[in-house]
């Protein structure tokens, strides 16, 4: 197995550092684990590699890695079944599958099983690889702030009937006859 690289420890990035942005790299294809270091080590990203997707699955639970790049044939199990297991794991991480060549019939399955996308090895088009990994993390940073409104909305609407409710406890045995009534 190769040696895995990781950023340090969560609390290890340096005052005025960004974090680098994690990946977790499945395959067993030294040729794309070389290539996606190469491309991306340098920019800023850490790259974990695993040859097993259980292996993948296990560091899923154990790490934060908001992309997981997953080769669709692993010694072990399947690189579609690591994408369903791994959106149970880690519902924060997107999933890219990598494939051999084009196949319209694999993307759609890989998209049915929770992936994000698909790319095609060796991975020779820097700007597909760059824009998978850009689109990614948008649909994670919007997923947060999408689940932080909910939460705040739902404590709010929380205060607002601790408030009313007390107000118009008499009431609220009329309103619940008259929904019944409404959904009956």
């Amino acid at each position: 197995m190769t040696k895995n690289q990781d950023a340090g420890p969560q609390g290890s990035v340096p005052p005025g550092e960004q974090r680098r942005f994690e990946i977790l790299l499945l395959t067993e294809d030294d040729r794309v684990i070389e290539r996606i270091r190469h491309l991306l080590e340098p920019g800023g990203y850490a790259v974990t590699v695993h040859h097993l997707g259980r292996a993948g699955l296990d560091a899923l639970e154990t790490g934060a890695f908001p992309l997981c790049l997953v080769d669709q044939d692993l010694m072990d199990i399947s690189g579609f079944e690591v994408v369903g297991q791994g959106k149970v794991l880690s519902e924060n991480t997107e999933f890219v599958m990598l494939f051999e060549y084009p196949n319209i019939s694999k993307a759609l399955l890989a998209l049915s099983y929770g992936a994000f996308g698909y790319l095609t090895k060796p991975l020779d088009d820097l700007g597909a690889l760059l824009t998978k990994i850009i689109l990614a993390r948008e649909k994670i940073s919007v997923n947060l702030q999408l689940r932080t409104l909910t939460r705040e909305f739902e404590a709010r609407r929380r205060q607002e009937l601790d408030v009313l409710l007390p107000l118009h406890e008499e009431e609220v045995p009329s309103w619940n006859t008259q929904l019944a009534e409404d959904l009956g």
